[in-house]
């Protein structure tokens, strides 16, 4: 997995993902824009569980309301798989439901860089790359 800030280059040991959201912190922080990039491969190993526990809530949901509520709903809730086969339905999927789920696994704790961390405030965007997915957002720093 490949994090880089201003076309720099980050070890994931920088970054963080806060429990709560940043908007108290904000006004003394520095904004940043920052991306990352995942296969899609290790995507789908590290969020396959969480992913099919959280399509058949949503289905069961549908059938007892009868609506459509989301994006996944309005692509028929597809395997993991077909999930990349549209950006806006990868970022709605992977970039905010289960955002928490993966990215935590991925990242690693470093106590000695608790002054130079930087804290990941929200996914806006996914594109497909070929085996790879290129997610892109804010942080704050």
């Amino acid at each position: 997995m490949k994090f880089t800030i201003q076309n720099f280059t980050i070890d994931s040991s920088f970054f963080i993902l806060p429990e709560m959201s940043l908007s108290s912190s904000r006004s003394t922080m520095k904004k940043m824009n920052f991306s990352f990039q995942i296969s899609k491969e290790k995507l789908i190993y590290l969020s396959l569980e969480e992913y099919n526990k959280m399509r058949y809530e949503l289905e069961e949901d549908q059938k007892l309301t009868g609506k459509v509520e989301d994006l996944l709903g309005e692509f028929g809730y597809p395997n993991i798989q077909d999930v990349f086969q549209n950006d806006a339905l990868t970022h709605e999927v992977f970039g905010c439901y289960l955002l928490d789920i993966w990215l935590s696994k991925c990242l690693t704790y470093n106590a000695n860089n608790h002054h130079n961390y930087y804290w990941i405030d929200r996914i806006e965007k996914a594109v497909n790359r070929g085996e790879d997915i290129i997610f892109t957002g804010i942080c704050y720093k």
